[in-house]
């Protein structure tokens, strides 16, 4: 399946060099991932795998849910047909030996 990024209104975006500022949304997902890295590093001696980081991508994503979201979480925002986060339809789910914790829909 292709399609066209322009029709889609997604445009490629620079910013100037060494200025991570201009790129809060990644800059963002690395503070957490690094912040997470040091608190798991404490329980565990494990090494750092793909399905490690795979589990943290989801965590992001699925579980975390960001302030400058309402509270909610991107999988939430961001796809085609958002669904209500109801208690009774989410799960706890720890990850990274319990360093990464939150719901998760059921």
């Amino acid at each position: 399946m292709h399609f066209c990024p322009r029709l889609l209104g997604i445009r490629h975006q620079r910013i100037e060099r060494c200025a991570p500022w201009q790129n809060g949304r990644v800059e963002r997902i690395f503070g957490t991932l690094k912040q997470s890295f040091q608190n798991w590093r404490e329980v565990s001696d494990a090494p750092l795998t793909q399905a490690r980081l795979d589990e943290f991508r989801a965590w992001y994503n699925h579980a975390r849910p960001h302030s400058s979201l309402g509270g909610s979480v991107p999988a939430d925002v961001w796809s085609d047909s958002p669904t209500r986060r109801g208690r009774s339809r989410l799960r706890w789910s720890p990850a990274w030996e319990g360093t990464l914790v939150g719901y998760v829909k059921r």
